[in-house]
């Protein structure tokens, strides 16, 4: 374009001496447009190059980042096996004292269908005391009634007694 620019201009020149002036004012133009462009162009790559800079700063700091996290992870993996197999030593010690276990609930309950048997026979033999011994509440029950009974009689007669004294000193004051 410039030189295209450039030879037209100078063929007019040439041509008609008057003119030379607006086409060199044209070419100074078009070169600070290109100085211009240049100087952009330049920037841009400038900035694109730091974007890049910057972007690939940012993923080394990410992989970093990401490799930090796995080397936590593998410790956090190794702790977890450490526990697991722990966890693992302890169900089979508890499976063991399971076992056991059963074995004694079944002895336990043995003795305790034995003793079913004997607190049965205890309580046949306990209800026929009971009911022998409530036979015997019952009478003794009766006979305290019948006593109070008789003290309420005697406390009646009593107050009525004294009632009678009082009013006699009384006759007897006035």
């Amino acid at each position: 374009l410039g030189d295209d620019m450039g030879g037209g201009a100078l063929s007019r020149v040439s041509a008609t001496p008057s003119q030379a002036s607006p086409p060199s004012f044209a070419q100074q133009q078009l070169q600070q447009l290109q100085q211009q462009q240049a100087a952009q162009h330049q920037q841009l790559q400038q900035q694109q190059e730091g974007e890049r800079a910057e972007e690939m700063m940012r993923q080394a700091t990410e992989l970093a980042r990401q490799r930090e996290t796995a080397a936590i992870l593998r410790d956090r993996a190794g702790a977890l096996q450490t526990e697991v197999s722990s966890l693992q030593r302890q169900l089979s010690a508890v499976e063991g004292q399971a076992r056991q276990t059963r074995d004694e609930a079944s002895r336990c309950r043995d003795w305790a269908s034995d003793e079913r048997t004997r607190a049965s026979n205890a309580e046949a033999r306990l209800s026929m005391t009971e009911e022998r011994h409530v036979r015997e509440l019952q009478a003794l029950n009766a006979e305290v009634e019948a006593l109070r009974l008789e003290v309420e009689a005697r406390e009646e007669q009593q107050l009525a007694a004294e009632h009678m004294a009082a009013r006699t000193r009384a006759q007897a004051a006035a």
